[in-house]
C-alpha cells in the first residue's frame, strides 16, 4: 500500500516530532508508519489522517492496493483489501483476523463504500466508511446499499407487508420514508456490517 503520509505532513509544514505529538506516539513510532506504510492499519490511518485535517482516503495513494497476504512486520496480522463500490474512492484495508469475528465471507466477495448524503443521520454521518456483504434481496431488517446510477445509496430496509415489497426507511427526518413498495424500485447491492468512522467527524 503506497501513501502519502510523509507528503502530507510536509506539505502541511509539520515535522515528524510534530505530528508523533499531535497524535500522542513516538518519534520512531511516526517514522516508521511513514517509511513503511504496511505497518499502518485502518484504525491509524484514520487518526494520522485527524492529526493532519485530512480525510483517510487522501492519503492513499491512487490505485495503491494492499497487496493480499502482505504481513505487517510490527503486529504479524496478515492485511487484506476490500475493493470500493464507488469510483474513486479508496479500497479499504482490514486486519484479516478482525474481518473474520465480522463475517465468514471471504474478503474477495465483500466491497466498501464511503457515505456520501446525511439521509442516514444520525446513524450514519457523510464520509464514514462501510463494509458490505453482498446480498440480492432482503432476508432480514437492516441497513443496506444500493447502486444507482455510480451513487451509493444507503438506506434501513425490511420486507414489506406485501408479497415481493420492503420498506426503506431513513433515519434523517428530512428524508422520505417508502412503505410497501417493489422491492425492485431499490434493488440491493448487499447489507452494511460494519460502520468505521474517522477521529474529529461533526456530532
Amino acid at each position: 500500500m503506497e501513501l502519502s503520509i510523509r507528503e502530507t505532513r510536509v506539505a502541511a509544514g509539520l515535522k515528524v516530532g510534530d505530528l508523533a505529538a499531535r497524535l500522542g506516539t513516538s518519534v520512531a513510532n511516526m517514522s516508521r508508519w511513514e517509511r513503511e506504510p504496511q505497518r499502518v492499519n485502518l484504525v491509524t490511518l484514520e487518526k494520522i489522517a485527524a492529526a493532519l485535517s485530512v480525510p483517510p482516503e487522501s492519503l492513499i495513494s491512487k490505485g495503491s492496493q494492499v497487496p493480499v497476504g502482505q504481513v505487517s512486520g510490527a503486529t504479524k496480522t496478515l492485511v487484506v483489501t476490500v475493493k470500493s463500490l464507488q469510483e474513486g474512492k479508496p479500497d479499504f484495508p482490514f486486519d484479516r483476523n478482525y474481518l473474520l469475528t465480522i463475517t465468514n465471507r471471504p474478503h474477495t466477495e465483500l466491497a466498501s463504500g464511503i457515505v456520501v448524503d446525511d439521509a442516514m443521520f444520525p446513524t450514519l454521518r457523510i464520509g464514514d466508511a462501510l463494509l458490505i456483504e453482498p446480498c440480492e434481496r432482503v432476508e432480514q431488517p437492516g441497513i443496506y446499499a444500493s447502486m444507482r446510477d455510480g451513487k451509493l445509496m444507503v438506506r434501513r430496509i425490511m420486507e414489506g407487508l406485501d408479497q415481493g415489497s420492503i420498506s426503506v426507511m431513513t433515519d434523517n427526518d428530512s428524508y422520505p420514508d417508502f412503505e410497501d413498495v417493489e422491492a425492485s424500485r431499490f434493488p440491493v447491492t448487499g447489507r452494511v456490517i460494519w460502520i468505521g468512522r474517522s477521529f474529529g467527524a461533526p456530532a
